[in-house]
């Protein structure tokens, strides 16, 4: 609850006259945790590609182990997986 007030009891008692703000609320709810979800999915993807690095397997698709296409990274420097393999994961 401390984390997500939204999800407390009794939230919607006397907190909203018109049912438009309640589905509004909602909405907004709902769209916040998207947003929440792709950045999250977005650092994973950073900490990975960091931890190749480190490593030296980045630009190495952890799939098949062929390299990754250099357009493919410059337009997503995160990627972990070759475009064959992106939809893998």
């Amino acid at each position: 609850m401390k984390e997500d007030p939204y999800l407390e009891s009794g939230r919607t008692e006397g907190n909203s006259e018109y049912m438009d703000e309640a589905i509004l609320e909602d909405t907004r709810k709902s769209v916040s945790d998207a947003r929440m979800g792709v950045g999250s999915g977005m650092l994973i993807q950073v900490k990975k590609a960091l931890a190749a690095i480190k490593i030296g397997k980045y630009g190495i698709c952890e799939v098949c182990g062929k390299p990754i296409d250099k357009a493919r990274l410059k337009a997503y420097p995160q990627a972990t997986t070759c475009l064959e393999h992106a939809d893998d994961k």
